[in-house]
Order: structure tokens, then sequence, then C-alpha cells
């Protein structure tokens, strides 16, 4: 999980607070602070999931890939890509590189509606490794920009617990 929340500086200012570190974000567009504008003025300043995301696998290297996905929301959901596309990140030094792609998760409401809901994303994730067919023991399904941390906790922790999906009603 990535839980993030936008700071406040001492005037109450969120504007001024959320400007982005530009060199950072330039580079990885999925840290701008602009996003979590963006998601809280479409939900009314109130918290939630801002981003759901998947890693994109392809098994044997038959379909599924990331390029799939963007090209079946550009042909039955142009509305949801928003102009979005494909972010290719060099992760390595072996050739490796991440794919992501954003698209917003719902329309607007309203049934005749065909503008996206502008609040929640589906970020997909892909990770190609150009070294072997299977990725190194230490890669994680991460961000590119982020690095693994392993949980833990504290002998107080009754039992270690983990989320394993979400629900949307």
């Amino acid at each position: 999980f990535v839980v993030t929340a936008l700071q406040n500086d001492k005037n109450n200012d969120a504007e001024k607070s959320a400007e982005p570190n530009s060199s950072y974000t330039d580079q990885y567009a999925h840290f701008d602070g602009s996003n979590m504008k963006r998601y809280f003025n479409n939900h009314s300043e109130r918290q939630g999931i801002a981003v759901l995301a998947f890693e994109v696998v392809e098994e044997g290297g038959s379909g599924g890939s990331i390029d799939d996905i963007y090209q079946n929301y550009k042909k039955s959901h142009p509305a949801l890509l928003d102009g979005n596309t494909i972010q290719t990140y060099s992760t390595s030094d072996d050739g490796s590189v991440t794919k992501v792609l954003e698209v917003f998760s719902y329309y607007q409401p309203n049934q005749n509606s065909n503008a996206a809901d502008r609040g929640t994303v589906l970020r997909f994730i892909q990770h190609t490794h150009t070294t072997s067919s299977s990725p190194p023991m230490n890669a994680s399904p991460q961000l590119p920009g982020m690095t693994f941390h392993p949980a833990t906790f504290d002998s107080n922790s009754p039992q270690p617990a983990y989320c394993d999906h979400w629900v949307s009603n």
C-alpha cells in the first residue's frame, strides 16, 4: 500500500504545499501533487481510494500486455483514457523497463454521460526483464521511483494483517 496526503503549510494553504518537486515529478508523473488535487476536487475533498493498481504479467509472452490494455481502452472507452498514454521508464542498467498506464475507473454518474469521473484511477504496471525470462530475485512489482521495504510488525501486534482485495460498490 501507498498512503499519501496533502500537507498543509503554516497558513493552511494546501495549494502551495502540494506543489510538486519538478525534477522528481518530471521523471515520475505518478508522484505529481496535481494527481491528489484532482482526486480531492472530484470527491468533495473527502478521503478514499484514489488509485487501484494492477501488475500486468504476460504469460508465456502471448498477449495480455499493457499495450493490449491501452488499445482496448482506446477502442472501447476513450473517455476513460482522457489523453493518457503509456509511460515507459528504464528501471535498471540491464535494459529492463517498466510501463505504466493510468485510466479513470468510472464514467460520470449521469446515465447519458460519456465523460470520465476524474477521481479514482486504475493504474496498470508492467515490468519487462530483458536479461532472462523471469525477473531477478530482488525484483518487486513497485512503481518506478519507489524502493521496496519489507513489512515488519512489533511484538505488540496480535497478528500481522494484509488487505488482499478491494470491493467497489
